[in-house]
């Protein structure tokens, strides 16, 4: 998959190495940890904007991506999207103590599933096996988990810095969220895979039998292990979490 890092310097494609210096300058300046220590979205952006001016910082290079990104025409078309100001970032991150060390940000996958299974009360009183069927996701078997093909386009997801997940408050109440805009990849992908309309992932049913023994405590989640949503690159699933209730 080709890497848009035009974008991330919030560039048209073909930019001159002039306006990719300015750019890196204004945005490193924007989002430099120093500026801000304790937040760990703005240390993402800053580390994709040198990354990208890292690709872009010779005519050279300049001229070698676009060639690469010139065969797709659909990215004539495609708009600048710009990096959030750091102040709206800190709203969303959770709350660090002051010396808590800084880590480097790393995309994670919630992975887990959360269901609840209602079942009859001489099966709470007796136990017995129930049979249930759900739903989780596994990698695109078309584009292994990319969104879209080796010559498809990726863009830095600007919602979520790359991160793939952002921090939602309610009062006290703070919360991890999957990236709608990204479906949780960090990244955008122009001219997307077809199979999964560049999610990365499919829905796949799956049938299991558990075992309820007698007097099963209903107040209790029951993880299954290695039953919930397969990573990306498929190297990893989480777990089912069952909650029982009473039909």
């Amino acid at each position: 998959m080709i890497r848009n890092f035009f974008a991330d310097l919030e560039l048209e494609v073909g930019a001159s190495l002039t306006e990719v210096r300015v750019a890196f300058k204004r945005l490193a300046k924007k989002f430099h940890p120093d500026l801000h220590p304790e937040d760990p979205v703005s240390e993402e952006s800053f580390k994709r904007i040198k990354e990208a001016y890292e690709h872009l910082n010779s005519t050279t290079k300049i001229q070698k991506l676009k060639n690469r990104l010139s065969t797709i025409r659909a990215l004539e078309n495609s708009s600048i999207t710009k990096w959030k100001e750091p102040a709206r970032l800190r709203e969303i991150v959770p709350i660090r103590k002051k010396d808590d060390p800084i880590t480097k940000s790393k995309r994670a996958e919630n992975l887990d599933i959360h269901l609840s299974l209602q079942v009859s009360d001489r099966v709470i009183q007796k136990g017995g096996h129930e049979r249930f069927q759900f739903v989780y996701e596994k990698p695109c078997p078309t584009c292994q988990g990319r969104g879209g093909s080796r010559k498809s386009v990726a863009t830095t997801c600007k919602k979520c810095s790359g991160l793939g997940t952002y921090m939602i408050s309610r009062g006290a109440l703070r919360w991890k969220k999957t990236c709608e805009d990204c479906f949780g990849k960090g990244v955008q992908v122009l001219l997307p895979c077809t199979h999964c309309s560049g999610k990365g992932k499919i829905s796949e049913h799956q049938s299991v039998e558990i075992n309820i023994p007698e007097g099963v405590d209903l107040n209790q989640q029951v993880p299954l292990k290695n039953l919930g949503h397969v990573s990306f690159d498929g190297n990893k699933r989480g777990d089912l979490w069952l909650t029982l209730s009473k039909k």
